[in-house]
């Protein structure tokens, strides 16, 4: 450029546009390194640039303005530099700067109240905000979205009690809102915080104390921000119908049901479903503690049975998530993919009981929502555990008063919105509402396993039941607690009216049998666990040769379900194309054509799925598996997968993460019924245990060979009388005596890889996506403190190296706290260090955890905000009476903010100190040189440790 500027140097009169080519092409290039040096976190070089490089006084008016602006933004980069900033803004002469269009002099005012705010000039800073907003409404996102942070960081340092809190609190929050008008990326991340300022914040009005301040800002400007920026918070916007601000949410739920009601049909439906049984029994108004009852804001005409499909009042499946949820769940429910008769075994726990408070009940056909197709019924003279108005067990007090009846109250009144919300979109939509009831409704019923899959599904988790129980011998006497498993699922199994009737070869095949081998009250029941095991193992293989040899692989559509078959809806469109960060453009979706003829039947690990494929108008097949029986965690699941998705839209936005491709796998989940969901798949769908499975039934071992060899080592420590750490040495010793009998190769699943994939190029390519996937999936289970990772609940693709983890939640304690880490804070065992190398571990491994961290910790990052949205709707379900035990009183916990706070708190704890940290310079030569990885690495080193991974529970296959 110094050449182009000196050959040109001679035609300034002649040729003025050659003249300044030099000057302007220079100075571009300068201003274009400089802002990618500052991108890259380096503000000193970005400084440096700018300052050194350039050399000439002659430069264009655009070219100056970029050069102030990247200075400006690497001032603000710098600690103790915002004083240099603001000197160098202040003599800035905005003279220059082109007044036909005054968006560069906005901007100039705009960073002049972010560096008067760093300096703590609060008052100047309001200033310059406001200029920027006056002189141009071009820059009015930024510009209020960086008001709105100066008003958040005066408002964190003002006295909760001070009249300048509540100013500051309202100011936020109506930049925030007005930010999100105009319906920008940058704009969509301040949903989680206003969110949580809605949800959180109860600082009263100066003129109305009974009316929050934030209330009143999402009163008057709620309706101004565009309808699609909330699509992707739809379920924490039901759920805050249950909370004081449900009048405000209700009001933009119906705005979203008249623009958007696909996105928000499934959703609304199942949240009626999970709260119908609560709300059939409605306390007398004195003793409601809820909120208010509201008028809808839009007219909502009762239209019952607006859809096809909308079938009558029938036993549905209840969901241990409905209010209740201190309930509970039955001592059968083992597993995912147990048999709907199991669901219906009586529990143990204590009922709500409405003995002694006036109630009125409505029918279920009252609600004009959908109600399940009838599936099963409960064992005659028992009552399923947890529904209101059923009697309480004989042992229980009976819970009454106002602490019971909110919940209950709380409830009623949720599904009373959402069900007016239901209402309005039935008579505005109602040929989409009649396609999704036949779709919804027809999955639902027609797509369950079969009794012996359930069967075998039951059987499976029993063993893997008996396999975790280590507080006794494997010799020892059957224990009451299983003895009483057992007794449930024998009273449930082959007990339903569907079984009786439409089965009735498996139940005469296999009902005597299996109550005369497990049933605790026949004679023939053994007496020690270890034959109780056996037996369990005997009828696991009896069922699986049942379900392989005479059961078929792949089922036709027009047998499982003709109105399917025939189905050519209009206005269906493919799920899961409302769940993007941009704006959404219906008239683009994918609209579904027809469903697929064959139904492949998935199994693995004792559960069975059937599969629908979806075609859309595109021509592309779709795949989603039909979940059946979900537990009560399944929620839970599904909130951490859209949690997930917003943590994505961080990954991409930082340089590290992008660069290594680091993105969070999110498949699409529709809920169908409580206990039934539709979860997008892919045909090359495998688990990190069917590798060892596999290589197992090659060589002729059985897989549950090192459990028993486990267990029956250990039967030692019921035998003598042993010191903690003889425990701990004697688990590390039957963990290393596995490892060298050859019971499981290190290799297994590097061979099984080796002989799936065609090209070493392949291979190579699956384990870099694989090992960056795992490593994401690594970071979240340490940093929510998310156990059990065993084999079986490790999901990848074989053709892409996409990982779901299964089962995949936090767990809490009694007082609403995460509950500790487990022994090993991921997991990274024998067979996954021998895939990924020394190399792979120590380099890429690391370096993708570290990266993650560090891009969810950037300045303004909201991942904090969607934390406390994520806990929040945990600790507001979770079941807590399973925690207080029986004949104690229940444990006084904190209020829901604060338990929300601490977790939080905890969580971004643990976030921070796994980021990467710059060596700390003239800390003396004493002091051992720490990794800028350290944090990271100590994780690492505590996966890898053995003294760690024998202590993991035999079920998690350590050695493995």
């Amino acid at each position: 450029y110094n050449f182009i500027i000196k050959t040109f140097d001679k035609c300034e009169q002649s040729h003025p546009h050659l003249h300044q080519l030099g000057y302007r092409e220079k100075a571009w290039s300068v201003n274009k390194l400089a802002a990618v040096a500052r991108r890259q976190g380096l503000p000193d070089t970005c400084i440096n640039i700018l300052t050194k490089m350039y050399g000439y006084s002659r430069i264009e008016v655009q070219e100056a303005f970029a050069k102030v602006h990247e200075q400006a933004k690497a001032y603000l980069a710098l600690e103790g530099e915002a004083l240099s900033g603001l000197n160098l803004v202040n003599t800035t002469n905005l003279e220059f700067l082109p007044q036909k269009n005054l968006a560069n002099t906005a901007e100039i005012f705009r960073l002049k109240g972010l560096l008067l705010s760093k300096v703590g000039d609060a008052d100047a800073a309001n200033q310059a905000f406001s200029s920027a907003l006056q002189l141009c409404k071009g820059v009015a996102p930024q510009a209020w979205i960086s008001w709105g942070d100066h008003c958040q960081d005066q408002f964190q340092k003002a006295s909760p009690s001070s009249p300048s809190s509540a100013m500051w609190l309202e100011n936020m929050m109506t930049c925030y809102m007005t930010a999100m008008r105009s319906g920008t990326c940058s704009s969509r991340t301040l949903v989680p915080r206003v969110l949580s300022l809605l949800m959180f914040q109860s600082t009263p009005c100066q003129d109305n104390p009974s009316l929050p301040i934030t209330h009143q800002v999402w009163e008057t400007l709620a309706d101004t921000v565009p309808v699609n920026v909330w699509l992707l918070y739809i379920p924490q916007l039901l759920l805050s119908l249950q909370r004081p601000e449900a009048p405000l949410v209700q009001k933009l739920l119906f705005s979203i049901a008249a623009a958007h009601p696909q996105s928000i049909y499934c959703w609304l439906r199942n949240f009626l479903l999970e709260r119908r049984d609560p709300a059939s029994t409605r306390p007398v108004p004195s003793t409601q503690t809820g909120p208010p009852t509201q008028t809808p804001a839009h007219p909502a005409p009762a239209v019952g049975g607006a859809g096809a499909g909308t079938v009558t009042d029938t036993a549905q499946p209840k969901n241990s998530e409905a209010v209740g949820s201190d309930t509970e769940p039955p001592a059968a429910t083992l597993s995912p993919t147990g048999g709907t008769e199991l669901s219906n075994v009586p529990a143990t726990s204590t009922p709500l009981d409405h003995e002694n408070s006036a109630t009125t009940t409505t029918s279920a056909s009252d609600t004009n929502i959908p109600l399940a197709p009838a599936t099963n019924t409960a064992p005659a003279g028992s009552t399923p555990a947890g529904v209101p108005g059923s009697a309480p067990s004989s042992s229980a007090s009976p819970a009454t008063g106002p602490a019971v009846q909110a919940p209950v109250v709380a409830s009623t009144l949720a599904f009373d919105a959402a069900k007016d919300v239901m209402e309005y979109l039935r008579h505005n939509h109602s040929s989409l509402a009649a396609e999704m009831e036949v779709l919804l409704t027809e999955v639902g019923s027609k797509f369950m396993p079969l009794p012996a899959e359930r069967l075998l599904a039951v059987v499976h988790a029993l063993l893997q039941r008996f396999y975790k129980y280590e507080k006794c011998a494997t010799s020892a006497e059957m224990p009451v607690v299983l003895k009483r498993e057992l007794q449930g699922v024998c009273r449930a199994c082959f007990s339903s009216s569907e079984t009786l009737h439409k089965h009735q070869a498996f139940v005469l095949e296999y009902k005597e049998p299996f109550h005369q081998d497990l049933d605790p009250d026949r004679d023939t029941f053994p007496t020690s666990i270890h034959e109780v095991t056996d037996r369990l193992k005997e009828w696991r293989g009896r069922l699986q040769n049942h379900v392989d040899s005479r059961l078929d692989t792949v089922l036709r559509l027009e047998e499982e379900s003709r109105v399917l078959r025939s189905f050519r809806p209009v206005e269906l469109e493919i799920p899961g194309q409302y769940l993007t960060h941009s704006e959404t453009q219906p008239e683009s979706h994918v609209r579904l054509a027809y469903l697929g003829a064959d139904v492949p039947v998935i199994r693995r690990h004792g559960g069975s799925h059937r599969q629908i494929m979806m075609v859309g108008e595109d021509g592309v097949e779709r795949r989603y598996l039909v979940h059946t029986h979900l537990t009560p965690a399944a929620r839970s699941n599904e909130r951490l997968v859209l949690l997930m998705r917003h943590l994505n839209r961080m990954l991409e936005r930082h340089h590290q993460s992008r660069r290594r491709h680091l993105l969070f796998f999110t498949p699409v989940i529709m809920p169908v019924w409580p206990q039934v969901r539709l979860v997008e798949a892919e045909a090359s769908y495998s688990t990190f245990g069917e590798a060892y499975e596999i290589n197992c039934s090659r060589y002729g071992r059985e897989a549950d060979v090192p459990i028993n060899f486990f267990k029956q080592s250990f039967d030692r420590t019921f035998k003598e009388e042993m010191t903690p750490q003889q425990v701990l040495d004697l688990r590390l010793d039957t963990y290393r005596e596995v490892i060298q009998s050859n019971y499981v190769s290190e290799n297994v699943f590097t061979q099984y890889m080796y002989k799936l994939l065609p090209l070493g190029y392949h291979l190579w390519v699956f384990k870099k996506q694989f090992m960056g996937q795992m490593a994401l999936s690594s970071f979240l289970s340490a940093m929510l403190h998310i156990g059990g990772r065993s084999p079986n609940k490790i999901l990848f693709a074989k053709s892409s190296g996409k990982v779901v983890q299964l089962d995949f939640h936090p767990v809490y304690d009694s007082m609403g706290a995460l509950e500790p880490p487990e022994h090993v804070p991921f997991r990274l065992t024998r067979n996954l260090q021998s895939f990924f190398t020394p190399y792979g571990i120590e380099g890429a491994f690391v370096a993708c955890m570290a990266a993650t961290a560090q891009a969810l910790t950037v300045d303004q990052s909201p991942l904090e905000h969607h934390l406390t949205l994520v806990f929040r709707d945990d600790l507001l379900l979770w079941p807590w009476r399973r925690q207080t035990p029986p004949g104690q009183a229940p444990v006084r916990r904190p209020e829901l903010g604060a338990m929300v706070a601490g977790n939080v708190e905890a969580v971004m704890g643990t976030v921070r100190s796994l980021r990467p940290e710059a060596p700390v310079v003239g800390a003396g030569d004493e002091l051992p040189p720490r990794s800028v990885q350290g944090g990271v690495l100590n994780l690492v080193e505590a996966a890898l440790d053995p003294k760690n991974i024998c202590r993991m529970e035999p079920t998690w296959h350590p050695w493995f």
